[in-house]
């Protein structure tokens, strides 16, 4: 495993907070009975995701500081990821591509452009940050559940009284167990928290916030591990899935919908879009 040290562009990182709108999208209601099928929904929802864009603002927070900068995260079903950051007057920073099973980095204020492979971290020395594994921090950009395929974990309990909370868990070929925590509200249907543990040792925390108690789109998402904090802002969401295996919510005032290839396409220039589920659930 190969890690990089992005320490030459950290201290071009400025400090910059944008404002962004949200809009109230129309829901197509769906009844779940249970917190397993209200899960199940939202990973459908995920896996019939094919393209992802949204314009973002990040600050990434260390034990010796924090930095914050623009950029915007770019998720393909056939080309995978691509995620530039810029600094000051729209300075680029770096983009992270992912490129068949590896990725490619480019620092372009230094000439750099390195490959490395999906579990590689990158490396904040001056704050004393590492990330997560590269494709394992990617998947977290996107507001949607960590995992996508339930049938790979079995599902322990909801806790008594909370019947938003699923606890998920799965036995690794080390012997290792993770369990994953998931938290979700129902009206309209959405996640509101994710807890990874492996043993007794949380390994990420996920808390997602909406513009509005009627959205079902993030309009932020903020990741903890043990060594860093990043919040993730969306300034604006167009998300692209296959209408074949997924509901599509939209305004129709402030969206622009069509069809190609059996794809519904969201988008709104300055305003976040939600393509999911409204649902109800049924106790």
């Amino acid at each position: 495993m190969k890690n990089i040290s992005v320490w030459s562009i950290s201290t071009l990182l400025g400090l910059f907070v944008l404002t962004g709108c949200a809009v109230h999208p129309r829901f197509r209601s769906v009844d779940v009975n249970t917190p397993e099928e209200a899960l199940g929904e939202l990973c459908a929802l995920k896996r019939s995701i094919t393209r992802f864009t949204a314009p973002s603002d990040f600050t990434i927070r260390g034990p010796f500081g924090r930095y914050s900068f623009k950029g915007e995260i770019d998720y393909s079903l056939e080309d995978g990821w691509r995620v530039k950051l810029t600094g000051p007057f729209g300075m680029k920073l770096a983009v992270i591509e992912s490129v068949e099973d590896r990725f490619l980095i480019n620092l372009p204020h230094g000439g750099i452009t390195t490959e490395i492979d999906p579990d590689s971290c990158l490396e904040f020395p001056e704050i004393d940050v590492i990330t997560p594994h590269l494709s394992f921090m990617m998947a977290l950009l996107l507001p949607a559940p960590a995992i996508d395929d339930m049938n790979k974990w079995t599902i322990d309990h909801g806790e008594a009284g909370q019947p938003g909370t699923l606890v998920l868990t799965r036995i690794k070929g080390d012997s290792s167990v993770d369990s994953l925590v998931i938290s979700l509200d129902y009206s309209p249907l959405k996640l509101l928290g994710e807890d990874l543990w492996r043993g007794d040792k949380l390994r990420m925390r996920r808390r997602f916030k909406y513009r509005d108690p009627a959205d079902n789109m993030a309009g932020s998402i903020v990741i903890e591990t043990a060594d860093m904090m990043l919040n993730v802002r969306y300034k604006s969401v167009r998300m692209d899935v296959n209408r074949e295996t997924s509901y599509v919510s939209y305004s129709s005032t402030l969206a622009q919908m069509g069809s190609d290839g059996g794809r519904e396409s969201l988008s709104s220039p300055s305003t976040v879009v939600a393509a999911g589920y409204g649902s109800k659930y049924i106790k």
